[in-house]
């Protein structure tokens, strides 16, 4: 690739020089036309052709090399490119290969999840039986609760009416005796009343 920059060089110099070279016959040209020198004049635009037709063969030449630079310039880009890719791959297959990674063990990892969640919704599922078992033992205590409650209150429902009246015949018994011993208290509180009075008589008359 330097060669051909350097030929590219080389040719843009001479297509300057002949540029030049150019202008200065045209120079001449309108000199000679000034000076009524026709022979002259003539002769210096057949150079001044020649030198044009140089100067576009060179520059043709020096189109073709640059479209062979940039080419070069491409490949050698398109080549670095390629390089990047291929270390990037080297780079990845490495690492997947230091980290164990394949199809198989991704596999097996869903698989091993997939079990996992499995087992947990197996234990969520016990969990809910064994609650459901729970609430319906104390349904059913709540159920012989209230069925022995019920029993009970029908047999004090249905108790015998000599019961019931020996039960009232005691209770009068009781406040019988209650009234009696209230009067016996008034009577001896009477009395005690009636000696204490009997005693501030005597104290009176003694004085």
């Amino acid at each position: 690739m330097k060669k051909v920059k350097n030929q590219i060089e080389i040719i843009s110099k001479q297509v300057e020089q002949d540029e030049t070279k150019k202008e200065s016959i045209q120079n001449k040209v309108i000199e000679c036309i000034k000076n009524k020198q026709k022979v002259q004049a003539l002769y210096l635009l057949k150079e001044k052709k020649m030198v044009q037709q140089f100067i576009e063969k060179k520059m043709s030449s020096y189109n073709t090399l640059q479209n062979i630079l940039l080419k070069i310039q491409s490949c050698e880009s398109d080549n670095d490119i390629l390089n990047a890719m291929k270390l990037g791959s080297d780079t990845l297959k490495q690492y997947i290969e230091e980290k164990d990674l394949s199809v198989d063990r991704i596999d097996d990892v869903f698989s091993y999840i997939e079990d996992t969640l499995m087992d947990f919704d197996e234990i969520e599922s016990t969990i809910k039986q064994n609650q459901s078992v729970v609430n319906n033992n104390d349904e059913e205590f709540e159920e012989e609760f209230d069925k022995l409650l019920k029993e009970e209150t029908e047999k004090n429902n249905t108790k015998p009416v000599t019961d019931t009246i020996e039960t009232k015949l005691e209770e009068n018994k009781i406040e019988d005796k209650i009234e009696a011993t209230d009067i016996s208290v008034n009577s001896i509180q009477s009395t005690s009343d009636s000696l204490k009075n009997l005693e501030g008589e005597l104290s009176t008359l003694a004085l």
